[in-house]
């Protein structure tokens, strides 16, 4: 079990995302959490203020709710909250794969938060990587800081397993522009992928989103879970202009065009099981996989 919060029926926070709650509407807060694979949660509350959650991180009582299932969707429910309260969230990613995951308001939530009042312990603003000759540079910003402690730098050969190969200094408290930098030079033959680990000085920490380099300028297209049943997520090594996914007969069940990003998630809850073909285009022409809906 891992030390000072009361995780519950967790016992533990693999792969932890925190979140912070302030209530801007009182009512019956219930709050989905959608992946393609299994998903935790835990929630504690109510506190005064943000401030005051902060402070006791680390030392958490037992969750108002919580739920250790095999689900790949959760629902938090705290009914009753009031205007003015905050709550603190953990989502875990138990599946430990590369996934998405959604937290939204639930249709039959009847709460709101106010995010606009809650600070964001570090705001990142862009990721990037790129390749020279012999090593891969990585680039990354932030317009806010608080109690940013440092960052690690991590390289994964498959997005899934990782490995840190550098330490980086945050800036403690700031409410500037400030650029940070890595460079890597043991990067492998094949597509290399890397995130952002971001760690506070109370030893909590969150990850930044995922970019991908591919030494030899092929286009590398990554489906997971395959086979899905819930959210399917499609990342590419360069930008996607336009995604569609087809039936064998080749009728459409979704398109995206000119979207110019790397990721993409598709919701296929409502698609009948079977077999489908994902085709993307790039600025370097296209490429088909394909996918199994469960």
């Amino acid at each position: 079990m891992d030390p000072g919060n009361n995780y519950g029926c967790l016992s533990s926070q693999p792969n932890p995302s925190w979140y912070y709650l302030k209530i801007g509407t009182g009512g019956n807060l219930v709050i989905d959490i959608t992946a393609g694979s299994d998903v935790d949660y835990a929630i504690w509350g109510p506190y005064a203020d943000v401030a005051t959650a902060v402070t006791n991180c680390g030392s958490y009582p037992a969750p108002i709710d919580c739920s250790y299932s095999i689900a790949a969707t959760e629902q938090a429910v705290v009914n009753g909250v009031v205007a003015g309260e905050v709550y603190v969230l953990l989502v875990t990613n138990y599946a430990s794969v590369v996934q998405a995951i959604t937290v939204n308001d639930a249709a039959s939530n009847t709460a709101a938060t106010d995010c606009s009042i809650v600070p964001l312990p570090v705001e990142l603003v862009n990721f990037e990587a790129e390749r020279n000759e012999s090593e891969v540079s990585l680039f990354w910003s932030t317009v806010s800081e608080i109690n940013n402690d440092y960052f690690i730098v991590e390289r994964s050969g498959n997005g899934t397993s990782w490995s840190a190969f550098d330490f980086v200094d945050g800036h403690g408290n700031s409410q500037e522009l400030i650029h940070y930098s890595s460079i890597d030079r043991n990067f492998s033959a094949e597509v290399n992928y890397y995130r952002i680990k971001q760690f506070d000085f109370d030893g909590k920490m969150s990850f930044s989103s995922i970019v991908s380099v591919n030494p030899d300028g092929k286009t590398i297209i990554q489906l997971f879970p395959n086979p899905v049943n819930t959210n399917l997520t499609i990342i590419s090594s360069e930008e996607m202009n336009s995604v569609r996914m087809f039936r064998l007969d080749g009728t459409i069940v979704f398109e995206d065009v000119n979207k110019a990003t790397k990721k993409l998630s598709i919701n296929v809850q409502g698609f009948a099981p079977g077999v489908y073909y994902i085709d993307v285009v790039t600025t370097n022409g296209s490429l088909k996989e394909k996918v199994v809906v469960q």
